[in-house]
This record gives C-alpha cells, structure tokens and sequence, in this order.
C-alpha cells in the first residue's frame, strides 16, 4: 500500500493549528495591531530563549539557524527524502486545484512545505522520519513562526505560480478529463499517479475503440505534421500503439475534428504519468536510493514521447555503406538478402525525393522490382507490435516498428514517417545480420564509430591523435578508443557501443540501470585508468610507437555511448560516481541463473570502478 505523504503531512499541520491556536492568534495580533516586524521577531525569539545580543545577522537568520540546528540535534531517523516535500508542495496544489482544499489552506500547507526545501534546512538530503510526531510537530510550528516574521509571510499569489510551471494545471486537466470523458475517478499521491481496478487498461481500449473507427494512416499523417518540438505529444506511443491497431481499423473516419479528439486523449494519457524531459538538474540530488528511478523516467519520456532528430538520408547511406564494407564481401550482401547494397541506396533515395514524409505509399507498379527489399524491411499490419498496449509495459510486445519500418496492408505498402523513422532502416538491417551473419556486429560498429571520430579529429593540424593499445604489465595490456592533444588539453573518450536491452524498453528500472552501468561506469574505469597510468607515469607508449606525454595538461574524460543518456555521460555530476559506488546487485531466491550471471558480472564492473576510484583517491589529486 502507498503510503500518502502528503496526507500525514496535511494531519501534522492540522494538529498543530489546533493545539496551537490560542498563540498564533497572539501572534497574528501583534503583526496586524502593531505593524512591526523587528518587535515581532523579538518577541518570537524570546519565546524560544534565542539571545539577540552581539549576532551580525538578522532575526530571520537566527531563527533560521536554529530551526536548523534542531533538526541536525535529532537523534532520529532521516529517512524521508527531500524530493518528498518537493512532491508534497505540488501535491497540495493538486488538491486546491481539484477544489479538496481552500486556497487559504493549500497556501499554508504548501509554504511550510516549502520553507524546508527553499531553505535547505535538512540533513544530506533527507529530514527526519514523520514517524516523529512530537519532532515534525515543534518543527512545523518553527516554520509556521519563520514566515510570520519575513516580510512577506505565506504566499500571496498561488495561482500566479502556474505562470512559470504549467505542468501542475496541466497534470489536474487530465485527471478530470477521464473523470468527465471516461467517469474514473483516478487519483494522485504525493504527486504521483495511482492507477485502480485496471484503470490503464480500461483508458487504453477506449483509445484503441476510437482508433479502430478512423483511418489511421491519415490520422498517422496528421499527428506528424504537428510540430516534433511539441512537448505535449507522445509521438512514439501514438505511432505504436496506432499501427497495432491498423488491421482493425474500419478506416471510416479523416476529418481533423475526429483526429484532434482522439489525440487529446493520448496527450491527456500519458500526461497522467508526468515523463517530462530530463534535465541536468535532475540529476543535483542524485543517490544510489533514487538513480534507478531517475533514469527510469529518462528513458520512458524518450520512448513515449520524443521524435527523433531527421536524419539526411546520405547519412544513413554512410551507415549502410560502412556496414557492408564492414561485414560482406563481394557479392555476400546479395547473397545473404536477395537485393543489392546499392538497390537498397536507390530506393532510400527516392524515398526521399516523395512529397509527402509523414506518409508513403509504394506505387503498386514498383512492387515487383522492389519485392525482395520490401519483403526485408516489411511486415503485415496483423502482426506488428503484437502485445503493445500499456506504456509503461511492453515487454511481451514482439515485433516492433523498430525493426519493421514498412507496413504491409491488404497488399499495399506504407512507410510512416520516413523523416523521422530513416534509422529504423539501418535498425533493421543490424538486426537481422545479427541474428543470421554476425552475432558481434556491435562490436564491428563500435570498432567504425572509433575510426569515424578519429578520422574527424585526424584532419586538423592543431591537435595530436592517439589509439590503440598499450602495455602496463604482461597481462594488463588496455586499449584506448581515442585520444586527443591540444596545447593545453588532453581528452580520453572511450566508446561503449551497447543499445539498450529489450527489458529496459519495456520499461524495467533495474534493467536501464544495469545497461546504464555497461556502458557509463564500464567507460569511466577504463577512462580513469588511463588518467591514473598516465599520471604515474608522465607517458604513455602505444604498441603503435607513437608516445603520448603528459605536462600538467587538463585531462578531459569523455563517455560516449549510442543511447539517450541526455549528455550526463559527458557532463559529469560527480553524485552520479557515487551513487554507482554505493550500488551492488542482490538476487531473490527465485531469480533466475542467467539473470544471475548477468547481474554478478554488472557487480564485478562496479567493484572495478568502486576500487580504482578509491586507488585514485589515495595516490593522486583527480577531477572527475
């Protein structure tokens, strides 16, 4: 069962008015009669036997001071996390704006909230246990007094806060909007959706009911022509929940009015699970307890939510170049798939040159001589996406658009979205040579990704590149992908080639971690034994002969990796190393041996990173 903060919280507050009644109102007198703050604030300061004498700061600070030190007095537990007060401050507009609450009191509660956040009055992050009642209970009345003696007391203007963050406003619209539509009563706690009796699934089949009664290429068509820049729209879950439901579609409905109605309710969906985009100060507070969920999110708002960037099709004919280069020989691309690399080049070019991106048809004249790369790339619209239904939980879903980017319906061919989808070409392509040719594929890709950054870097006169291995002991010899000098720097960057699995598209916290953990802290050990040999040593000498010398240069270490991380692998929050420090995977007594093995080895990454930090922190003065 949920346990509901804000509630407890809302109790809290509540008893103390009523315990405290006889002196606020004292209080109050004085503030309204004599209109004086400074005497206000002695009189506030007496009651607690603060001296005033001989202290340099305000009252406010000294009062703020000492509402501190009581609490980092507590002996108690602190295990409430800073980000449940934040939750409890948008909880209580929550309820004022479902009208559960008078604006007088959401003020009240939602400034006392705040006055612990705002001031940064905890312990490393966490306040004391509301299990304390007789603690929260002097605590709150503290902060009740605290805004009676600043200037403005509690907030005025708490409608005018949604000015700045309409998320809130935006967060209620949708839960009364399947009140009023739908007659469920869908509730929020702590700021967080609680969804009952298979509430998801009944919001689901009313999308799909509406989706079976429209054309849903053309409804399609009109959702990618809405801005990709539109924050609103879960591009990706409209795209692939409407082409599981193609083949049961009666294709009657194309007016607009009919199309905005049923995109509302996919906007107003999966705006109940608040997926917004993930910022670089989402990641300030982040601990070992929270950087599963954290990233948790990230993911889910990048896989329901975000268009990708378009790609220029001569960039994807790169990729398709490299990889054949790469992997086939001769005449073997046509041998292991029917149909020619370059065939395969003309069809995405002319692709291109259609007029309409949203939506293509193939011309029922080409077919034939397309048939053959139609046939790979396709799939019938009665299989597509089989399973996928809720956002959150697709991991039963099986072939997915991902790895199908045509359409084949009654006969016709369509391809959605080519603008925006031009990768899942090259998807396609990888995967299927994984499964039939080359299991190490990914590895060969990585191995391209190295040479194309270098090659890159490699045409400027002004900089020094190296790669490849070097030797510390008989049977350590590391590899570096990439390194740059410059006059006054040196840049480690290390490549980790690895997608995300197929559980943590489904959404699986502890999966995203782990994957998280294969590709960033697996970089960062080899990244920091780099910059730990090189210091120790003043050189590194490549097996190559080239030599590259250190000189007090900055040293830049750079994780790259093919997933959404949104740059956190490159803008280092030291928080993050920490956190991957504190971590170890534990397993249930039902968990499975394969999964065991996984996880042990994942565990066996982090204790390498975990130790080569500490090593580092003992010998030599990093930055990390």
């Amino acid at each position: 069962m949920n346990i509901n903060y804000t509630h407890i919280f809302i109790d809290l507050v509540n008893e103390l008015l009523a315990s405290e009644q006889e002196y606020f109102q004292k209080i109050k007198t004085i503030k309204e009669t004599k209109k004086s703050f400074p005497e206000l604030r002695k009189i506030i300061l007496n009651d607690y036997n603060i001296s005033i004498e001989s202290y340099e700061f305000n009252d406010n600070e000294l009062f703020k001071n000492h509402i501190k030190q009581f609490i980092l007095d507590s002996s108690d537990i602190f295990d409430i996390n800073v980000d449940t007060l934040f939750n409890i401050s948008k909880q209580v507009q929550v309820e004022y704006l479902l009208e559960n609450i008078s604006e007088k009191d959401a003020k009240l509660y939602y400034a006392l909230a705040n006055t612990l956040r705002d001031y940064g009055i905890y312990r490393d992050e966490k306040i004391v246990s509301f299990k304390n009642k007789n603690f929260w209970l002097q605590l709150l009345k503290k902060l009740y007094l605290l805004n009676y003696m600043s200037t403005t007391g509690f907030i005025d203007d708490f409608e005018g806060m949604y000015h700045m963050d309409k998320s809130i406003p935006e967060f209620v619209e949708s839960i009364k909007f399947f009140k009023n539509h739908c007659n469920l009563d869908i509730y929020s706690i702590d700021y967080k959706i609680v969804f009952n009796k298979k509430q998801e699934e009944k919001i689901v089949s009313v999308i799909e009911k509406k989706l079976r009664q429209i054309d849903i290429f053309e409804f399609l068509s009109y959702v990618l022509h809405k801005s990709r820049l539109d924050k609103k729209i879960p591009f990706n879950y409209i795209i692939n929940l409407s082409l599981k439901n193609i083949y049961q579609s009666n294709f009657k409905k194309t007016d607009d009015k009919t199309f905005s109605k049923t995109l509302e309710v996919f906007i107003h969906f999966i705006n109940l699970y608040q997926l917004r985009q993930v910022s670089q100060w989402d990641y300030v507070f982040i601990d070992a307890k929270n950087i599963e969920e954290k990233l948790k999110k990230q993911i889910q708002h990048s896989s329901l939510y975000v268009l990708s960037y378009p790609l220029h099709t001569h960039t994807l004919i790169s990729y398709v170049n490299n990889l054949a280069k790469d992997i086939f020989s001769n005449n073997d691309f046509y041998n292991k798939f029917k149909f020619t690399k370059e065939e395969l080049i003309t069809f995405l070019l002319n692709l291109e040159k259609t007029n309409d991106y949203t939506l293509i048809k193939i011309d029922k004249i080409q077919v034939n001589e397309l048939q053959h790369i139609l046939n790979f790339f396709s799939i019938d619209a009665k299989e597509i996406n089989i399973n996928y239904s809720l956002p959150l939980n697709t991991s039963d879903t099986k072939n997915l658009f991902i790895h199908n980017p045509i359409i084949k319906y009654k006969n016709d061919y369509y391809i959605v979205g080519f603008k925006f989808f031009k990768m899942y070409f090259y998807n396609t392509l990888v995967e299927k040579t994984r499964l039939n040719i080359n299991k190490n594929i990914n590895g060969v890709i990585g191995n391209r990704i190295d040479d194309y950054v270098e090659s890159i870097f490699s045409k400027r006169d002004s900089i020094q590149i190296f790669t490849g291995k070097y030797k510390i002991s008989k049977n350590m010899i590391p590899e570096c992908d990439l390194v740059i000098k410059t006059d006054d720097k040196i840049i480690f960057i290390e490549n980790k080639n690895k997608y995300l699995t197929k559980d943590s598209f489904a959404g699986s916290s502890v999966h995203i971690l782990q994957d998280f953990i294969r590709s960033f802290a697996t970089s960062q050990f080899q990244l920091f034994r780099h910059e730990k040999y090189l210091k120790e040593n003043s050189q590194i000498k490549f097996l190559d002969g080239k030599v590259l010398n250190y000189n007090d240069e900055r040293i830049i270490k750079i994780s790259l990796s093919p997933n959404n991380w949104y740059s956190i692998m490159s803008n280092i929050n030291p928080n993050i190393l920490l956190a991957l420090m504190q971590i170890r995977f534990a397993f249930k007594e039902y968990a499975k041996a394969e999964e065991i093995k996984e996880f042990e080895a994942t565990n066996k990454d982090l204790e390498k990173l975990t130790n080569m930090i500490e090593e580092i922190d003992k010998k030599l003065n990093f930055r990390t």
